[in-house]
């Protein structure tokens, strides 16, 4: 079962890395991050105050963003 839920967990981090990855610098501003920090908020290493990036935990939690065809049909 734990193999099961680390795979998980690397996906939604790949998944979390990808869709940073193609947003603009200016976005990623928007957010609060830059590029280089990446792979720290996609580890979900990078806290702002006691909390993980809002981001990190939309896209942990499988939505991408609240306009995806996922988060409308739920």
């Amino acid at each position: 079962m734990m193999v099961v839920q680390a795979l998980k967990s690397l996906i939604a981090r790949q998944r979390v890395h990808a869709e940073l990855t193609a947003l603009d610098d200016r976005l990623l501003a928007d957010i609060g991050i830059d590029r280089g920090q990446i792979d720290r908020v996609a580890a979900g290493l990078v806290r702002r105050g006691a909390a993980v990036p809002a981001t990190a935990k939309v896209a942990i939690n499988g939505v991408a963003n609240e306009n995806s065809p996922r988060h409308l049909a739920a």
